[in-house]
């Protein structure tokens, strides 16, 4: 019996499969099961440690578990590369990493999580990934290098010295039309 989850699957799925790797007798199912938030242990000799309350929806029985999540920093490495268009949000730098290590983060596995512009300084730009106290399958923090990709567009605005027009995103303005 495993107590590591699988990287290329959903948190939630991967929290079934554990469970139901871990309790076959229970007959676990997605349709079945209702989890509640996980409790984070950590420990010396297991930094992961998690316990869980499972509620089995067709019995009325609730079970804990306890598990190991896994390290965001040890998955992934002591510092990830990526590099991706403009503008830079969390969400298209987790879209980035689900890509490159072929993973399946989502926005309950890190925070904050969002489609609003968090591109900010100078090209590239570092800052900490930190997995969400919720997520089901991670805990810790990696640091990420970004990359913005800056290839000029032929449709970008220009300014009266030559160089690109930029939003206050720091996308490039383009023409209309």
């Amino acid at each position: 019996m495993s107590d590591r989850f699988p990287y290329n699957v959903e948190s939630s799925k991967a929290m079934l499969w554990l469970l139901q790797e871990k309790a076959p007798a229970l007959g676990l199912n997605k349709h079945n099961v209702r989890f509640n938030r996980p409790i984070f242990r950590p420990t010396g000799e297991e930094p992961g440690l998690t316990y869980i309350e499972v509620h089995h929806l067709d019995t009325g029985r609730e079970y804990d578990f306890a598990y190991t999540r896994l390290d965001l920093g040890v998955a992934l490495g002591e510092i990830v590369e990526l590099t991706v268009e403009s503008p830079v949000t969390t969400a298209e730098v987790v879209e980035a990493i689900n890509e490159k290590y072929e993973m399946q983060l989502g926005q309950e596995d890190v925070a904050p999580y969002g489609y609003g512009p968090v591109y900010v300084g100078n090209n590239p730009w570092t800052f900490k990934l930190k997995a969400n106290p919720s997520s089901f399958v991670w805990y810790g923090e990696v640091w990420v290098r970004v990359n913005k990709d800056t290839t000029i567009p032929n449709n970008v605005r220009l300014m009266e010295d030559g160089q690109p027009r930029l939003l206050e995103d720091g996308d490039f303005r383009l023409m209309e039309g």
